[in-house]
């Protein structure tokens, strides 16, 4: 049987997108009320802290009926905070709502590189005996060694992360109990789901 490198790119689609900073906007109106108070309203399920006390929204906090200027302080699922001091009218409660829209992920800047996930098999164990051995599998990109496997018969290396490029790949067996040069490959990274394996065909 025939020694020969495959390799295999599986697919995957990217989506770019536009990076925005946090952004926090609120509104407030008054209704008559005995007492003075601030519900908040939006954003369910965030917390919340007016006055030392907190809770989660919707929620009420009765204040001193005075005209005063209360700090509302809200705070995201991930950890994001809003702060702001807002208006407190005696005999009347102050109904507030905030909006909170995180940021966008940043878009990879132009011309940087990606990386993506794949694997390195050794595959001479679907060979003839004789040719079932251990391989070293040297990865070099732009003249630099970047990661190097040793693999014997039937094994393979997951989750291997690679940056996009067109890879020479060196392999080498044992002889002697040193690695030596054998023959050299091509490999070109682009996908995540990439699969660099060297063997018989099955």
């Amino acid at each position: 049987m025939k020694l020969m490198p495959v390799f295999v790119v599986g697919a995957m689609v990217a989506f770019a997108s536009v990076a925005h900073a946090d952004e926090w906007t609120h509104s407030q109106d008054f209704k008559y009320s005995q007492t003075a108070s601030i519900r908040v309203v939006e954003p369910e399920g965030f917390k919340v802290v007016v006055n030392g006390k907190s809770d989660v929204v919707p929620a009420v906090f009765n204040l001193d009926n005075a005209d005063a200027y209360m700090v509302v302080q809200v705070t995201a699922p991930d950890g994001k905070v809003w702060e702001k001091k807002i208006e407190v009218r005696a005999n009347n409660q102050t109904v507030l709502r905030v909006k909170y829209s995180p940021a966008a992920a940043a878009a990879p800047a132009a011309g940087a590189k990606r990386s993506h996930i794949g694997s390195v098999k050794n595959t001479t164990n679907s060979c003839d005996s004789e040719k079932r051995k251990a391989y070293r599998f040297d990865f070099r990109l732009d003249g630099k060694d970047v990661q190097s496997f040793e693999l014997a018969p039937g094994r393979y290396t997951p989750n291997v992360e690679l940056v996009d490029g067109n890879y020479e790949v060196r392999l080498f067996t044992k002889k002697g109990g040193h690695w030596v040069f054998e023959q050299p490959a091509s490999f070109t990274v682009d996908k995540d789901g990439w699969v660099f394996f060297y063997g018989c065909a099955q």
